[in-house]
């Protein structure tokens, strides 16, 4: 049977003298991301969680009820308590903007777990669970950025108060509120930034890709490293495929290669692609020339028009 843990209320203050009146398909999406965003938390708490929404109200701007219900037993009462915390604490953190810098002290299997642990007991979350939650859980982190990346669409807001609804009250407990300045602050950067430059090299082929539609991933050394790449060449390909170049130990092709490499600004992980787009030569240990690639010249038109799939990274 479903028990009612907490209301939370979200306040849309709109500009304007008696404005109660936001575009609705902005005021539906946003609503869409705060109530997945209290669902992401069920990850801490069994799945127990679901939301229901009271009627809007629209003195001073559009209010939003949400009935967070919690489902099936839990054992104890500092469970309880300590899920309605877990849930203020939502509050407080959607209205905050984005940290700089956010902290990354404990592994996410550390913190749920850690979490999970402390449903049964009267004991607070520290602080540096709450910084977790706060900074480093990315299902967390994406719906707060795509709520405020829809809410700064409508210029009617003013801002918007996130408040904690007790039933014995009639004045809601605030919990945070962010000014329409600060919306941008809540949207993380884009989750890429991708740099290109492109090298004359040398590599020796390690393994070849010696038949068509077998994959394009070539092994090779270059600069005395291994390394895994595509071969874009198609005057060069033809002549791989048709058997008239082989490889042996020492072969090599002198050649052009475009070096991509993409960081993901939210973990600072970076994925390096190379393509060979251009082969001149195919050589081997002794410097002798086994094979020059002869290149047909495209015309200005070719050069100028991109194909449908330029932007797409088949690795």
């Amino acid at each position: 049977m479903n028990k009612e843990l907490i209301v939370l209320q979200l306040h849309y203050y709109l500009k304007g003298e008696n404005n109660h009146s936001m575009d609705a398909s902005i005021h539906n999406e946003c609503e869409r991301y705060f109530v997945q965003g209290i669902l992401s938390l069920n990850k801490y708490v069994n799945g127990v969680l679901s939301v229901e929404i009271y009627a809007t109200e629209e003195l001073g701007g559009i209010k939003n009820k949400y009935k967070v219900l919690i489902n099936g037993t839990i054992i104890g009462l500092g469970a309880l308590a300590s899920i309605a915390q877990l849930l203020s604490y939502f509050g407080v953190h959607f209205t905050n903007p984005n940290p700089d810098n956010p902290s990354e002290t404990l592994t996410r299997i550390e913190v749920v777990e850690r979490i999970k642990s402390k449903m049964d007991s009267n004991d607070p979350f520290t602080e540096e669970e709450f910084d977790y939650i706060a900074s480093n859980d990315k299902d967390l982190r994406k719906l707060k950025s795509e709520y405020f990346k829809t809410a700064i669409k409508d210029k009617t807001i003013e801002s918007i108060e996130v408040n904690e609804v007790d039933s014995n009250s009639d004045a809601p407990k605030p919990l945070g509120r962010i000014n329409y300045s600060d919306f941008q602050k809540c949207v993380l950067p884009k989750e890429e930034d991708t740099d290109s430059n492109e090298v004359d090299t040398i590599i020796y082929i390690v393994a070849p890709v010696l038949v068509k539609g077998r994959g394009n991933s070539w092994r090779g050394i270059c600069d005395g490293s291994p390394i895994d790449f595509k071969v874009t060449d198609k005057e060069f390909l033809d002549n791989v495929y048709n058997h008239i170049i082989s490889f042996s130990n020492g072969t090599y092709i002198r050649c052009k290669m475009r070096i991509t490499q993409k960081v993901n600004l939210q973990d600072n992980t970076i994925k390096i692609s190379r393509n060979v787009f251009e082969v001149y030569e195919v050589n081997d240990d002794e410097n002798m020339t086994l094979h020059k690639i002869i290149h047909k010249k495209k015309s200005k038109i070719e050069i100028q028009q991109k194909s449908l799939f330029d932007d797409i990274d088949f690795n």
